[in-house]
């Protein structure tokens, strides 16, 4: 569009561009059954996630109303979320979790799109392993893979202008949104977040591996250390910030 339209075209397009929470909501009731009371709490619980990293007490007011609104849920309940998050039903099963904690993903891509300093400190994780295990992060994976330089226009431009429509609309959506001031500490958690489900989702692999009838001792032994390992790995991700991350 950039190309065909100019710089001006651009602009509208930002400025029209669907709200990130509406485009959420919109995008997950196309893969949650919403008349299920279960499933749209555990959706408004991961907003409710997404949602108390909003430092700015009006503009967090402004979406918890959205929200709430959106879900048809009472605006009181989804406030209680925003401040204690852990208490809302988890998801059970790893399609849900997927459903759900999208939006962390496009949080991240969010933040490597217009901070250089949290584009510079995922440049430097294990990014790629880690989203290839993940749903859904095609578009992460393509902004992370571009040269793209976050202050520079012409460069967003240019990323932009080989997107297809679908994905140039989400893109422009997360340049209109608010940035948090703390950009960088969000992304390491969002990040770390990410990290903990591809682990989980490589534990919930091995443990099913490990019950199937006939494996060799060789084979039994090599699952148990899989095992093991995992489960360090995402005892070291619960403990507090300060910690090497990879």
């Amino acid at each position: 569009m950039i190309h065909e339209e100019g710089a001006d075209a651009f602009r509208e397009r930002i400025t029209n561009a669907p709200d990130f929470f509406d485009y959420w909501i919109d995008r997950a009731s196309r893969e949650i059954d919403f008349s299920s009371l279960k499933a749209k709490m555990d959706l408004a619980a991961s907003l409710a996630s997404t949602v108390s990293e909003i430092h700015d007490p009006l503009f967090r007011g402004q979406v918890e109303h959205k929200v709430a609104s959106r879900l048809s849920i009472p605006v009181t309940e989804f406030k209680v979320l925003v401040k204690k998050p852990s208490i809302a039903p988890a998801p059970s099963r790893l399609e849900q979790v997927d459903v759900v904690r999208g939006h962390d993903i496009a949080m991240i891509s969010m933040l490597v799109l217009r901070d250089q300093p949290s584009r510079n400190f995922l440049l430097k994780m294990n990014w790629r392993e880690v989203l290839e295990q993940t749903p859904g992060a095609d578009l992460l994976i393509r902004v992370l893979e571009t040269e793209l330089r976050t202050n520079d226009a012409a460069s967003l431009s240019a990323f932009m202008s080989k997107l297809s429509p679908e994905d140039e609309s989400l893109v422009s959506a997360w340049l209109m949104q608010k940035m948090p001031a703390n950009a960088v500490e969000v992304t390491e958690s969002w990040w770390k977040g990410l990290r903990r489900a591809a682990f989980r989702r490589q534990l919930a692999v091995a443990e099913s591996r490990i019950k199937v009838p006939g494996l060799s001792t060789g084979d039994i032994i090599n699952l148990q250390k899989q095992i093991l390992d995992l489960q360090e790995q995402l005892h070291e991700l619960s403990q507090p910030a300060g910690s090497a991350d990879n």
